[in-house]
This record gives structure tokens, C-alpha cells and sequence, in this order.
């Protein structure tokens, strides 16, 4: 995903990395890429991986002295709540894009927070709430457009209704920040349903952590998500 990303930037922006790095999952201490990054004064610092490496290099970067005016942008894995917990106050200004936010004021958007608190206790849930409740509904929708016979004989039958079930999904809105459509080629135009991401930015870590969203930004089918 990075090094497509990388190609992206380079065609669509003619814009080069002063510097880039592949790390393991594993490493703990991204000191020595972070001070070499440091003297390249840098207008932006991007960081992939998952969210312990996230929240790892957040810390360590501001503690080799990259300044805070440098951009932090991270994967969408930032929107979990372990990576403002791990990073404390490092992660402020941290920025990240994903399909939800508890943030959203939209009035779905609210109700499914109060939803997951109240039956979950778990006060900002994140994307990874919002797209397994949306793939439950997407099925569900799915299952009652597609005519079933539910018989062994008809298995095969039923597999490819339910297919075409959700194939035919055109404008659904739900918790994502735009509408989901499918269609039925095998390519990433069908496959994307959302196109829409949501800019978010953390102003507060810690447990108690807070974030602002900045914009939704649609994609054309074209993009390749």
C-alpha cells in the first residue's frame, strides 16, 4: 500500500520523499530514522503500520526534536483508541484519514455512538465499530433483495443471488461519511463501496482523548482505494 501510495504522489504530484523506510511490526525504537528525517527538515512526516508503531514513532519523533510544525500524517489504523492512549498529548495535531469518526455530527452517526456506549461502554468507537456494523447491514440488505430457495439443491443458485444481492447495492447511506455502491465487474471500481473518507485530527491524547474532523473527501471510481 505504501509504495502505491509513493507511486501516486510521484504522478499525480511530482513530489519525492526526502526519506523512507520499511521497518518491521516488531521494532520498538525508530529513533535513528527519526533523526535522520530531523535533519531533513521535512514538511510532513507520514507514518503506515499498525497502531503500536504509530503510536511509537508519534512519541519518539517529537522526542528527537521534530518540530511540531511538521505535519504528522498516519493510516487509518491512527483511529484506534490504543494509539492516543500509548502516545499521550504526542498525538495532537496527528492526523489521519478513515471511514468514521465518533465525531461525525451526522444524526446517524451520533446514534450509533450512543448505541455502542451504552451496549459496549466503550465511549469513541472507531472505524472498525462502524464497518463491521455496516458489513452486517450490507449482508442483511443483501439477503432480502436476493431470492433464495435455501434448499441443497439450490446452494449454488442461492451463493450467486446473494452475490448479485450485494453487487446491485446502489447509494446506500449509512455510518459511512458517503454513499456505497458496488457493482458486479471484479475490479477495485465495484469492489470500493465507500469512496468517501473522513479527514480527522487528534487535539487531545491520553485516555481522555478528543479530535476534530477537518473534511470528507470523495475519490473518483478512477482512484483505486
Amino acid at each position: 500500500f505504501a509504495k502505491d501510495y509513493m507511486a501516486y504522489m510521484r504522478k499525480t504530484y511530482q513530489a519525492e520523499p526526502l526519506y523512507e523506510a520499511q521497518m518491521q511490526e516488531t521494532d520498538l525504537d525508530f529513533r535513528s530514522h527519526l533523526l535522520k528525517i530531523k535533519s531533513l527538515n521535512p514538511e510532513v512526516l507520514a507514518i503506515g503500520g499498525q497502531l503500536d508503531a504509530i503510536a511509537r514513532i508519534t512519541q519518539q519523533a517529537l522526542e528527537v526534536g521534530i518540530p511540531t510544525r511538521v505535519r504528522r500524517v498516519a493510516a487509518s489504523a491512527a483511529s484506534n483508541a490504543p494509539v492516543p492512549e500509548l502516545a499521550g498529548d504526542a498525538v495532537v495535531g496527528l492526523t489521519f484519514a478513515a471511514a468514521f469518526s465518533c465525531k461525525d455530527e451526522r444524526p446517524v452517526a451520533q446514534q450509533f455512538v450512543k448505541m455502542v456506549q451504552e451496549k459496549y461502554k466503550v465511549r469513541c468507537p472507531d472505524h472498525d465499530f462502524s464497518q463491521a456494523y455496516e458489513t452486517a447491514q450490507l449482508i442483511k440488505l443483501a439477503l432480502k433483495n436476493a431470492k433464495l430457495e435455501l434448499t441443497e439443491a439450490s446452494l449454488k443458485a442461492d451463493r450467486a443471488a446473494i452475490r448479485d444481492g450485494l453487487a446491485g447495492i446502489k447509494n446506500y447511506s449509512g455510518l459511512a461519511s458517503g454513499p456505497i455502491n458496488f457493482c458486479a465487474d471484479p475490479t477495485p471500481q465495484c469492489r470500493d463501496g465507500n469512496r468517501t473518507g473522513i479527514l480527522v485530527e487528534y487535539t487531545k491524547g491520553g485516555k481522555d482523548y478528543d479530535m476534530n474532523v477537518l473534511a470528507r473527501v470523495s475519490f473518483e471510481p478512477e482512484f483505486g482505494l
